[in-house]
């Protein structure tokens, strides 16, 4: 492991991504995003908490 004082910021350690990579990223985090709050409305749903499902989906 390298010591924060080796580290440079401005290094080719990490690529940028292009645009659309970048583009496939984000839909990816967002299809994540959506699929957690399914989940979390189904949970939420089987507990009988029906109206905190209608704030989550609102």
């Amino acid at each position: 492991m390298k010591r924060i004082s080796d580290i440079n910021p401005l290094g080719s350690e990490r690529p940028n991504p292009s645009n659309p990579e970048r583009e496939k990223l984000r839909q990816e985090r967002l299809q994540r995003e959506k699929n957690s709050g399914f989940q979390q409305l189904i949970e939420l749903c089987i507990l009988g908490e029906y109206d905190m499902a209608k704030q989550l989906a609102a």
